[in-house]
């Protein structure tokens, strides 16, 4: 079968999770396609993945403009949406509001693969606005020599191998 991993990235999360996905899929004809070099047409492959970070809980906008551009032949194919987030607590208010009711509803699996905060991949705001993020996650709780009540973001190998079984039962 031929399956389309779609995505979008700012500081390289994103690829790195559809590398793991694609990798679980071995067994496939798997294209990966950054969507900020190639815009390709979901009619063409039997199963479409499609996904892109969240960030201040909006979807990157190419992979938001691919979704609303072919939405009509997304909902007449096999399909999985996944998002790449940091606040996995939130992943499903952000996938509600992110990915249309019609294309979630039909979907083999619609998934939050975590995040990680990867400060030599960011910028300006972004950098500035994760190291105050970081240094909140990990003084919280500290007193007394506490450990952090919570911990940074990581990436989530399971809910990759879960979302890459639910595209193989698709076609069973």
């Amino acid at each position: 079968m031929k399956i389309l991993i779609a995505y979008s990235t700012k500081s390289g999360t994103t690829a790195k999770c559809t590398a793991m996905l694609a990798d679980k899929l071995a067994l496939h004809s798997v294209k990966s396609v950054n969507l900020a070099k190639e815009l390709p047409d979901p009619a063409e492959y039997d199963f479409v993945a499609i996904g892109g970070p969240v960030r201040f809980g909006r979807l990157h906008k190419k992979t938001a403009e691919y979704i609303e551009k072919h939405k009509e032949k997304l909902m007449s194919r096999r399909a999985g949406y996944f998002i790449v987030c940091g606040f996995v607590d939130s992943a499903d208010e952000y996938i509600e509001k992110n990915i249309p009711a019609e294309l979630r509803e039909g979907a083999s699996a619609c998934a939050c693969f975590g995040g990680e905060l990867n400060l030599k991949n960011m910028k300006g705001f972004d950098r500035l606005i994760t190291r105050m993020m970081i240094k909140v996650v990990t003084d919280e709780g500290k007193s007394d020599g506490e450990l952090p009540t919570r911990s940074l973001p990581e990436i989530m190998p399971e809910s990759i191998s879960r979302f890459a079984d639910a595209i193989k039962a698709s076609f069973r």
